[in-house]
């Protein structure tokens, strides 16, 4: 009666990915790393340029731990979709700026001076 089809004992349990072999388990990515990640785009002028670059690198190089990876490529998804949105918004702000009457009397008074 312990092995019958219904009984307790019968039913295989789902093994969590990678507890069989804790060789493979990815690496935990520690607070400090998370801060300094995140802090790299704070550094004064070149900071955000940095931290562009080490984005593009954590993406796509076969070493880094997933974790940071699926991370790095949200990160640059997410700045991919503002940008556009941004861009968008400008060019609609431009537009409506350009086609104010007022603004195009300014602009004229100052074709004839240039």
């Amino acid at each position: 009666m312990e092995n019958e089809v219904g009984s307790p004992t019968s039913y295989q349990y789902a093994q969590p990915q990678n507890a069989a072999n804790p060789q493979t388990a990815e690496p935990v990515i520690s607070t400090k790393s998370w801060f300094g990640m995140m802090i790299l785009q704070w550094i004064p002028f070149v900071g955000t340029v940095i931290y562009l670059v080490m984005r593009l690198i954590w993406a796509f190089d076969a070493q880094t731990p997933p974790t940071k990876k699926n991370w790095a490529r949200a990160s640059l998804l997410i700045s991919v979709i503002a940008g556009v949105v941004i861009l968008i918004a400008m060019f609609f702000v431009f537009k409506t700026v350009m086609a104010d009457p007022q603004y195009q009397s300014i602009i004229q008074q100052y074709e004839g001076t240039v």
